[in-house]
């Protein structure tokens, strides 16, 4: 007969400190027994302690960022240690996959190897943003932890426990600043668009303190991507990179806001460049050809030759397909391939578009009946009842992407593709219908 545990071992990247302290926060606050290795463990102690409270706990999350599995080609490399070791004692193994991370790109692929390949077969959880942290780590303990196990816990030796109270003890001395933290981010974002910049430099300059977790850093990067009021804002986004420690500019994730901070400046072939860096050296990911197929879209809104229209615009498809194709699940990419297709009007583009459009819908409602937390499901979903012409069905989506209060820039991006839905439309009065849908999302989302 199995039974709910709740006993849980950490296996992260030192890089990704922060993120384990957080869930570390979260799971011991909702009564969870957790295990973290904080601070480091001596080295004649290291081998047992760990090896016994991942046997001493039933739940094993393993937090997976784009780098994180970089060094598990290595057979001594520790992390891919104690994911054997959890694999070999059948515990409940949730993986945690942070932005970015996909087991279908090529670099991470080759650190899969021998046992460690199993790892992919599990039902992990998606975080996908900061901002949706709370959302997820609700569906970690309901849904992932809240399962009967039936291996066999072995208890850790007294040796091993008090080094395990130790480690929490000093993890959690870390709590208070970076409490304070995120209440001052998510009262930020609460703060009108108009001012929104204003606050977000003043949470820079009070917590832009060396040395800088990465967590931190990146928080308050996206929180200065999203106060972005006017096109003067985008230098500020790139300031502040600049002026990162090159451990922290160097992140994926850093470069990635960069190209897309720069693209907003006008220098759309270097953001593109950028991101085909990152490609080259972390492998693809439906965000980076997301963020790269929308360069390219500006590229050929922006043509003034028909030549230049018929590459960007082809180039434009082939790189959101790309996308498409690494994960049917992630909808961005394929979301704008309707009104391409249609834009391009090669033979078969119409069916083509219409199949998508299917595909697009059926994952919407998968990510719905999920219950995932994603910024992008409402707004594409308002693209889809543009591009299926249900004026009905867009003028509720419109309110609820209103009320969700999202980025000027997603505003901007979302009007923009709405606009080139409505080009598209032949009947007069369903364009007028349509347009006054855009001008009220254009005039709400100011306030």
């Amino acid at each position: 007969m199995g039974r709910v545990e709740k006993t849980v071992f950490i296996s992260y990247r030192r890089t990704d400190e922060s993120w384990g302290l957080a869930i570390l926060q979260d799971l011991t606050y909702h009564g969870y027994d957790v295990f973290i290795d904080y601070e480091g463990i001596a080295s004649g102690k290291f081998e047992a302690v760990i090896l016994e409270n991942i046997r001493a706990r039933a739940h094993f999350l393993v937090l997976l960022t784009p780098t994180a599995l970089e060094r598990c080609s290595d057979p001594e490399d520790w992390m891919r240690r104690e994911i054997e070791a959890a694999l070999e004692s059948q515990r409940n193994i949730v993986p945690l996959m942070f932005e970015g991370f996909d087991f279908g790109t090529p670099a991470i692929g080759k650190q899969l190897t021998g046992k460690l390949a199993a790892l992919r077969n599990y039902n992990g959880l998606e975080i996908p943003k900061a901002r949706y942290f709370s959302s997820e780590m609700e569906r970690l303990r309901n849904k992932f932890l809240n399962v009967q196990v039936k291996a066999v816990l072995h208890p850790a030796s007294d040796s091993a426990q008090q080094v395990a109270e130790e480690q929490k003890g000093m993890a959690w001395a870390q709590f208070p600043e970076f409490a304070r933290f995120l209440g001052d981010l998510r009262s930020a974002r609460t703060v009108p668009h108009s001012k929104r910049m204003v606050r977000a430099q003043e949470l820079v300059a009070t917590y832009s303190i060396l040395p800088m977790e990465p967590r931190i850093a990146l928080a308050l990067l996206l929180l200065l991507r999203d106060s972005v009021n006017i096109s003067e804002d985008w230098k500020v986004v790139i300031d502040f990179i600049g002026k990162l420690p090159d451990e922290l500019k160097s992140l994926a994730e850093a470069r990635e806001q960069l190209a897309f901070a720069r693209s907003h400046t006008g220098k759309h072939l270097e953001a593109i460049a950028e991101l085909d860096a990152l490609i080259q050296e972390f492998g693809p990911t439906p965000e980076r050809f997301g963020i790269m197929g929308g360069r390219f879209k500006r590229l050929y809104k922006l043509a003034t030759t028909p030549q230049e229209q018929v590459v960007y615009l082809n180039k434009t498809i082939e790189i959101y397909e790309r996308g498409m194709d690494l994960d049917l699940n992630q909808y961005y990419c394929s979301s704008n391939l309707p009104r391409l297709y249609r834009a391009r009007n090669r033979m078969g583009d119409q069916d083509r578009a219409q199949a998508v459009l299917n595909i697009v819908t059926a994952e919407c409602d998968r990510a719905i009946r999920r219950g995932t937390s994603d910024e992008w499901l409402r707004p594409t979903l308002l693209a889809v009842a543009f591009d299926a012409g249900d004026a009905d069905k867009a003028e509720k989506l419109c309110d609820e992407v209103v009320a969700d209060g999202p980025a000027l820039w997603q505003i901007d991006s979302v009007v923009h593709d709405l606009e080139g839905s409505v080009m598209q439309m032949k009947n007069t009065h369903q364009r007028r219908r349509f347009l006054l849908i855009i001008n009220k999302l254009k005039f709400i989302s100011r306030f």
